[in-house]
């Protein structure tokens, strides 16, 4: 069963939270797009998802059965698309690359250009991207250790956020749309007050941060918050092992967002050389995961209030992306063996 597209009234937020079972997850369906694939967001709509890889291609695939796999390029990057985001009402998408260039579309691609471009938003790699719920902001952050806000209307500066002294990897807009998180590679998360831009506090994730010979390790890969602001996630690799074998363990921490202090440390039982690429919450009440890495893919589920994942299975190969439709029943992943995985959280139909 391909994914069904849901009303065409935007959505913000998955409809009524569906009675899932992570154990039931499976894969239904993929799609072969040529290169490997590093992020995939699936349009407010439930009617599209967009991809990016290790090409300068920004790709939209349509969900619908008969035209699932009819896949549309767009070739104005100039390097590796690696991350995107919708706008919350629909209509827009923001793209970035590892030449620091970011673009504003229309969506659907109806149009060969974007509406809008930044070409150098970064002194190099634009590693991640964020929209604030209120669709006013796309927010950036870089191999240049800089967050930077951008207007979504036409793509100008709005405020710069100094203060990281690595690479920046993840970033996340509290639900009230009032405070920002951004996170490096060494496994700072930083707590920004927004409009005014001021940082509030420093949150310490180091020990998701390792260093083997001259190889740097992890950092902290995806920042999520609970729909209702009252929990973050912080997810990535920690407990890492001796030189050179790459061994880890993939952890997403749960934070109390008032308090800073730590909820929940989930770890899977068995040992990884992989780490966490993207979390979230599930309204249904898990925190999802994904993992890539040495040791290949893995999709993890944790009911909150549990610390043993209700559900850790091996997947084909990395994912580097992961989203949940709309309708809350099913993922799309980007996987570095250049396939779209479309994967249910329902049983399979009688």
């Amino acid at each position: 069963m391909f994914l069904q597209a849901t009303p065409d009234a935007a959505q913000t937020a998955p409809v009524a939270a569906p009675a899932i079972d992570p154990t039931k997850f499976r894969e239904v369906h993929n799609v072969s797009l040529g290169r490997c694939l590093l992020a995939c967001r699936v349009d407010p709509s439930g009617k599209f998802v967009a991809t990016g890889g290790m090409n300068p291609q920004l790709t939209s695939v349509p969900l619908a059965d008969s035209k699932f796999g009819t896949a549309e390029h767009r070739a104005v990057h100039k390097g590796w698309v690696a991350a995107l985001a919708f706008h919350p009402a629909g209509g827009q998408l923001f793209t970035s690359d590892y030449t620091g260039m970011l673009c504003g579309w229309a969506f659907p691609l109806a149009l060969e250009t974007p509406t809008w471009t930044q070409s150098a938003a970064h002194k190099g790699w634009v590693r991640t991207l964020a929209v604030s719920p209120d669709g006013s902001l796309v927010v950036t952050g870089g191999n240049d250790n800089m967050v930077r806000c951008w207007s979504t209307v036409d793509g100008k500066l709005v405020r710069e956020l100094s203060g990281h002294t690595s690479h920046i990897y993840a970033l996340a807009f509290h639900p009230t749309g009032m405070h920002l998180v951004s996170a490096d590679l060494r496994g700072i998360v930083k707590h920004w007050e927004l409009p005014a831009g001021r940082e509030v506090r420093e949150l310490d994730f180091k020990t998701m941060y390792g260093e083997q010979g001259d190889v740097r390790l992890s950092g902290v890969r995806s920042l999520t918050f609970h729909p209702d602001g009252r929990l973050l996630a912080c997810a990535g690799m920690s407990s890492f092992g001796g030189l050179g074998d790459g061994i880890g363990a993939p952890t997403v921490t749960l934070l109390d967002w008032q308090t800073g202090q730590q909820q929940a440390r989930l770890v899977p039982k068995e040992a990884h050389r992989s780490f966490v690429s993207k979390a979230f919450f599930h309204p249904a009440g898990y925190v999802l995961a994904a993992t890539g890495g040495v040791d290949g893919g893995a999709f993890l589920a944790w009911k909150l209030g549990e610390t043993e994942p209700s559900a850790h299975i091996k997947l084909k190969d990395s994912a580097w992306g992961l989203d949940l439709h709309p309708n809350g029943t099913q993922l799309v992943c980007a996987h570095h063996d250049h396939q779209l995985r479309i994967y249910d959280l329902l049983p399979p139909p009688a």
